[in-house]
């Protein structure tokens, strides 16, 4: 099996590979089925406490940076006044 492209942060997901039960490809690579555990949700990195983020200065300032979308049909001359 080619493990050129193991992963070190994945190894303790690895269960097992299969590479005899799937048909040939008709070249000399075959394929390999690879079944993976789940995720260990003691072992997660740690999340952001989304409770304590100011949403409402965040909202602000996402409002001043939103782009209007163009008229339905604009003319050239509201085209360019759009982009710019």
């Amino acid at each position: 099996m080619d493990l050129a492209f193991a992963n070190p942060h994945i190894f303790h997901a690895f269960r097992y590979s299969d590479w005899s039960s799937l048909p040939s490809t008709g070249s000399d690579h075959a394929p390999i089925l690879i079944t993976l555990r789940p995720p260990n949700p003691h072992s997660d990195e740690p999340r952001p406490h989304w409770q304590d983020a100011d949403w409402s200065g965040l909202t602000d300032r996402l409002k001043d940076s939103l782009v209007h979308p163009p008229p339905y049909t604009p003319s050239p001359n509201q085209l360019d006044q759009w982009l710019s």
